[in-house]
């Protein structure tokens, strides 16, 4: 599977995660963001929404381990990007 496939399907699941959110289904969302993240292991919101899912589900350590990887992912690529200009 080429890169830009895995990063649209993992962009599917995130869209099909943040729905079911939106619905209260916070397992079924849950299950989406780890299968995108299995995608795409640098994939920002993926660890932003699943911090949200599992806040939803009593996983306050995980949600605020997720958010923290977020968070950190944001900052990488701020450099990054900040680095390449």
């Amino acid at each position: 599977m080429t890169e830009s496939i895995k990063t649209q399907e993992a962009q599917e699941l995130v869209n099909g995660g943040c729905a079911k959110l939106a619905l209260n289904d916070y397992s079924g969302a849950l299950r989406d963001f780890n299968k995108a993240l299995a995608l795409c292991p640098m994939y920002l919101d993926a660890y932003a929404h699943r911090g949200s899912a599992k806040h939803m589900l009593g996983d306050t350590a995980g949600a605020v381990e997720d958010w923290k990887r977020s968070g950190d992912l944001a900052n990488l690529l701020g450099m990054i990007q900040t680095a390449d200009d």
